[in-house]
């Protein structure tokens, strides 16, 4: 797994108003049925129906799957890619927000390996959910994308407060951070159990060694990203789409 992931919340007003127009006019060069057809003649197993994109846009864009949504942006980069470059507020003017990034292979892999494996083996609050995190090709619901960086953060904080040249004023910050965090004593627990594990595990580090070792050297870096990306989520309580970008 290398390259960036990109996340991204929706305005379904917006994707109505401004994006629809845009994919249904069949009119234009290069249109997005054209681009669906084209599409699905490079692939064999994510084909996609331009009908039932543009009948799910207008009904109800949370419907849209996760290959779907990648079809979708692949057509607006490729068709307006000039926009993109001197407008930042292109997609968001279409309803596409992005609220964040992971742009190596070991950050991604810290986030879905990790965030799955952890919250799979040592956490049962995903257990009953119809939208399981480790379905990679699913939107994510906001409260379990948002678990999954409460139950990373733990992890890192941990790391990272073993440190005993922090400056005290950071120290306390962080400290504050994890004590908000272990309010929930099953997470904490879950999350230190988790740590201790893939630390002990030879399985876990034999398969994961590389993407181990960037965690314990990047902890601090990494558990800024991902704090980020929860608070760019905000009070948001739709699906959280994620862009494949290999």
């Amino acid at each position: 797994m290398s390259g960036r992931i990109e996340f991204y919340k929706i305005d379904k007003l917006k994707i109505e108003a401004n994006l629809l127009p845009l994919i249904s006019d069949n009119n234009i060069s290069k249109n997005f049925k054209e681009f669906v057809f084209s599409s699905n003649l490079d692939t064999e197993y994510f084909k996609v129906s331009y009908e039932n994109i543009i009948e799910k846009i207008k009904s109800n864009f949370f419907k849209i799957n996760h290959n779907e949504f990648e079809v979708i942006f692949k057509w607006i980069f490729e068709c307006y890619d000039e926009e993109l470059d001197w407008d930042a507020d292109f997609l968001d003017n279409l309803g596409l927000y992005e609220i964040g990034d992971l742009h190596s292979r070991e950050e991604i892999s810290i986030f879905i390996c990790f965030g799955e494996y952890g919250i799979n083996d040592f956490d049962d609050k995903l257990t009953n959910s119809d939208a399981s995190w480790n379905n990679l090709n699913s939107p994510y619901k906001p409260d379990e994308f948002k678990l999954v960086i409460d139950f990373l953060s733990i992890v890192l904080l941990n790391i990272i407060l073993k440190d005993e040249e922090l400056e005290s004023d950071y120290e306390n910050e962080l400290k504050e951070i994890l004590a908000d965090l272990s309010q929930d004593k099953e997470m904490y627990l879950s999350s230190s159990r988790f740590l201790e594990s893939i630390l002990n595990k030879s399985d876990f580090l034999n398969l994961y060694n590389d993407d181990l070792v960037y965690m314990l050297e990047c902890s601090e870096s990494y558990l800024w990203k991902i704090r980020s990306l929860k608070e760019n989520i905000g009070d948001y309580n739709n699906l959280v789409y994620r862009l494949d970008l290999f």
